[in-house]
């Protein structure tokens, strides 16, 4: 990134030293993005990724090293807003199977493993799934990985969000992504569901800079993501944004 004025800055908010202030960098990756329609940055393998809405939820694990006393991922937090919009998180312990989660996630931000075995990965796909029919998948971590791979971000309730840095890359394919976002262009004030574009990049297998902005407001309750679309036949791209969280 190339900023200066804001580097201090953004150092003393990492360090926690500024109360009420966090960064996050959200990172994702998509393999076989379409030219029908823009897919969501999300190893779920959805077009475009849902939300649980207090859905009743599972946790299942493909492979049966993914437990307690195994080789792969053994516990799992996932980190999720309730039904105000609240941040909260949840420790699940893997089993190898299914584990039911209840249906306190109406948002999920991310997962990623807490504790695991000599493979220190996930031997198999872990999901999160709809409890009724496992149809569903609301965030994966993939095989060989230890965290979801989802750009995408909701900001909390009594929270304000500010967009300062987005980068993609792609492989294979000419791919047209774009940094998205539930927020009236004009006013900034929350546009639920509706996801106005905040910035765009082509990119033709290659790497994208890292693409400084002015610190774009997205307010409680907005869905910040990426989505692509490819421009010939299917390929893969990844995507990341960095956002500061601030308490109102």
């Amino acid at each position: 990134m190339s900023r200066t004025f804001s580097d201090e800055f953004l150092r003393r908010v990492s360090l926690g030293k500024i109360p009420g202030h966090k960064v996050f960098v959200i990172p994702g990756r998509k393999d076989s993005i379409t030219t029908t329609a823009l897919n969501d940055v999300t190893e779920t393998g959805n077009i475009v990724l849902p939300r649980p809405a207090g859905a009743d939820l599972d946790l299942v694990s493909a492979n049966a090293n993914d437990t307690a006393v195994g080789t792969g991922v053994q516990n799992v937090h996932i980190e999720y807003l309730d039904s105000s919009g609240d941040e909260q998180t949840v420790s699940v312990a893997t089993n190898g199977g299914t584990v039911n989660v209840g249906t306190a996630i109406h948002d999920v931000q991310w997962v990623h493993a807490t504790a695991v075995g000599s493979g220190t990965v996930a031997a198999g796909d872990i999901t999160l799934v709809d409890n009724a029919t496992g149809a569903t998948v609301y965030e994966q971590i993939t095989a060989g990985g230890n965290q979801s791979l989802s750009c995408r971000y909701k900001v909390p309730a009594s929270k304000k969000g500010y967009l300062y840095a987005w980068k993609s890359s792609t492989v294979t394919r000419k791919i047209d992504m774009r940094l998205r976002a539930d927020v009236d262009r004009h006013n900034r004030g929350l546009q639920s569901g509706v996801f106005n574009f905040q910035d765009s990049e082509v990119l033709e297998q290659t790497s994208g800079p890292w693409t400084d902005l002015p610190w774009i407001l997205c307010p409680a309750l907005s869905t910040i993501k990426v989505s692509g679309k490819s421009f010939t036949g299917t390929g893969d791209a990844s995507a990341t944004f960095a956002i500061l969280v601030i308490d109102d």
